[in-house]
């Protein structure tokens, strides 16, 4: 565990380092989206490929896809501290460890499009722009059932801490479904290939990216001021 007193002492520098590399690569996606539509070329020597966000297999996504995994990680520790001091809330810490691992398989192999064929097909073709990516809607079930779930949870939490949790949810479920549900009217009306989505997908990604970075800040800001860490390890983070 000392690798984890090592991280909550040093936690302001990790999540501000955090967004030092979430703004550079979201700043090198737009800057190659300014000149992909003003010039008209979408290879610029494979760059573009490289850092599109609205892309799989490159750098964003491999960055997104570390984010959920080192948040499902310092879950799956929170938890095991829990349930090694008897806590209440062990099931809920277990559960979102689980959640933030299936996130970041999700990220990786993009899961969620799989559900946008079948809904296609469920609801026809001219189902309205808001549910084009019909993934949105068990996802937004999904959303409902842990607020549901976690709310007496997320409540119970030192008010610092339950403010990030919020803010990291809100940034998070606000550019993953609400983002998306423009992005969908844009794509279904005009396609994927324009100015707009392109925007579009550069504000959702930046939203989620935010989102996990926030949360991964509580997590160790809750490791650091919780019993879960002994009293010998704990210090103040700079």
């Amino acid at each position: 565990m000392e690798w984890v007193h090592s991280l909550t002492r040093q936690r302001r520098l990790i999540v501000g380092r955090l967004f030092m590399v979430m703004a550079c690569l979201l700043v090198v996606n737009i800057v190659l989206q300014v000149i992909r539509y003003r010039t008209g070329h979408d290879y610029l020597l494979g760059l573009l490929r490289l850092f599109d966000v609205n892309e799989e297999a490159n750098i964003p996504t491999l960055f997104s896809t570390l984010l959920l995994l080192s948040a499902g990680l310092l879950l799956a520790v929170i938890a095991s501290g829990e349930r090694a001091r008897g806590g209440r809330d062990v099931g809920r810490w277990k559960l979102l460890s689980m959640v933030f691992l299936f996130l970041a398989v999700d990220e990786s192999a993009m899961l969620h499009e799989l559900f946008i064929t079948p809904g296609h097909e469920l609801l026809g073709r001219d189902v309205p722009g808001v549910i084009f990516y019909a993934w949105v809607i068990p996802y937004f079930l999904l959303v409902l059932g842990l607020m549901v779930y976690l709310g007496g949870f997320v409540l119970r939490l030192p008010t610092a801490i339950r403010t990030q949790f919020i803010l990291s949810a809100v940034l998070f479920v606000g550019g993953s479904l609400g983002v998306e549900l423009f992005e969908g009217i844009q794509d279904k009306w005009h396609g994927e290939h324009t100015p707009i989505y392109a925007l579009l997908a550069s504000i959702e990604e930046g939203m989620e990216m935010a989102g996990v970075i926030v949360f991964i800040g509580a997590l160790l800001h809750y490791i650091d001021v919780s019993s879960l860490v002994p009293a010998r390890h704990r210090v103040d983070a700079p």
